[in-house]
């Protein structure tokens, strides 16, 4: 099936010069949307090729709709995407290693369908609201407990 590529959030200044290199057959350029949960339901697979990131929600928002993964190797993305096991991870600044990435996907959907369930399944054990507040309450009951009397 034929690759098409949508961008989600406010235009950038390279979002701009793909529209000006009239890519519009393989890119739509979608803007800021309220509705991410149905476009990631539609989704594939998802890339986040940062420069820069912290824990990336939007990739643990992904993970959750059972997307394969493919972002930079970067900050906290390693803590989210486990390399060839829910996802690939790329050098930042690396067209050439995120374009063959994508193509390994698209080649092999059976692939990309597998990091899809393994990172729901990741979502779930690690980054889901119930296990994020049991996290929490964790904390603090060992802060409590180790506090002197």
């Amino acid at each position: 099936r034929p690759l098409r590529l949508f961008f989600a959030g406010q235009e950038t200044a390279w979002g701009a010069a793909l529209h000006a290199a009239e890519a519009g057959s393989l890119a739509t350029w979608l803007g800021r949307r309220d509705d991410v949960p149905q476009l990631l339901a539609a989704a594939d697979i998802v890339l986040q090729p940062s420069r820069s990131e912290g824990l990336p929600l939007a990739l643990m928002e992904a993970s959750s709709a059972g997307c394969a993964l493919i972002a930079s190797r970067v900050g906290g993305v390693p803590e989210v995407i486990a390399d060839g096991v829910n996802g690939l991870l790329v050098p930042a600044d690396d067209a050439s290693a995120l374009a063959a990435a994508v193509q390994r996907l698209v080649d092999d959907p059976g692939l990309a369908g597998a990091f899809g369930r393994a990172a729901r399944q990741r979502y779930e054990a690690d980054f889901s609201i119930g296990t994020m507040i049991q996290a929490t309450l964790d904390v603090y009951r060992a802060c409590l407990e180790a506090r002197p009397a």
